[in-house]
Parts: C-alpha cells; structure tokens; sequence
C-alpha cells in the first residue's frame, strides 16, 4: 500500500484551492492563482470538497413552489380517483 507524504506548502496549496472553489471562483483563475499548467490538476488533486458543499450548491437553485392543487394531486389525496374506474374506500 502506497501512502502519499504531503509537504506544508502541498496543504496550504489544497486550502487555498478548496477555499476558492467555495467562494466560486473558476477553476482557470484558481489554475493561474496555484500556478498550475492545467486546470484539471488543480481540480483533482488540490480542491476538496465534500457533503456540505454539494449541500450548499443546491441550497442555491431557485425553488419552485407548486400549486396547491399539484401537491394534493401529487400525494393521491384528492377526491378525484387517480385511475378512471377504480372504486375508492
């Protein structure tokens, strides 16, 4: 089993890299920041991001609202029988 060492400057370059990511900064400006000569080495070996960032992210879509008449229809709860000729109790 291989364990990879990570130097201190390596650490301060993976913060760095994570923390620009979270404040959403492209990665072609965190490559030119970290002075890296490809974007994508910045993005698999520098960034972490985890759970709560995946969280966040989708905490920022919009949200659509349904109607009221959409929810009731959604979850079965209306008067109306889902399928035509089925009896209901």
């Amino acid at each position: 089993m291989k364990f990879r060492v990570r130097s201190e400057s390596q650490a301060i370059k993976d913060s760095l890299a994570t923390q620009l990511a979270r404040a959403s900064v492209t990665p072609q400006v965190a490559q030119q920041i970290l002075r890296h000569s490809d974007y994508r080495t910045t993005l698999k070996h520098y960034t972490m991001l985890g759970l709560i960032d995946t969280t966040a992210a989708i905490a920022k879509l919009p949200f659509v609202k349904p109607t009221p008449s959409e929810s009731l229809r959604a979850t079965g709860t209306t008067d109306i029988s889902p399928v035509s000729g089925c009896m209901q109790y």
